[in-house]
Order: structure tokens, then sequence, then C-alpha cells
């Protein structure tokens, strides 16, 4: 993996360059304060029938419990 120092583009404060590069690349609000959907607003079409024919077996499965959060993910956060 190549390593990259995130300092070098955003200052030598690790702390403020990572803050610094989230507000840069944060997809927050990019398609209105009321939208819902965030990156999924990427999916058009075509990769949803891309996805489509992965499916190999038709079984469903639900998350255990509903998702309520409104508030974007922190950085460095996985979800």
């Amino acid at each position: 993996m190549r390593k990259h120092d995130i300092t070098v583009d955003f200052g030598p404060d690790a702390e403020a360059a990572i803050a610094a590069s989230a507000r840069q690349f944060s997809n927050w609000n990019r398609w209105g304060a009321d939208d819902a959907r965030g990156a999924v607003n990427f999916l058009d079409a075509k990769p949803r029938a891309e996805a489509a024919n992965l499916i190999r077996v038709g079984t469903r499965s639900t998350s255990p419990s509903p998702s309520t959060n409104t508030a974007p993910s922190s950085a460095g956060s996985a979800g």
C-alpha cells in the first residue's frame, strides 16, 4: 500500500489536516439539505443492474434495527 502524508496537502498539524481533508471530500449536503440518500445518489441504473446480476440466492435479510441516524458520519468512521 502506498503511503501518503496528509500534512503535505493540509498543513503540519495532523488533527487539523484530517479535519480539513474531511471537509474537502465530504458529500454532506452535496445534494441539498433535505437529501437522505447521500453518496447513494451516485448509483444510477447501470450499477444497480450490475449489482442485481451478482445475486445468486433469492433470500433476503433485514437489519436488526432500523437506521435512525440523521447526523453525518464523523471523519474516519466506517459508517
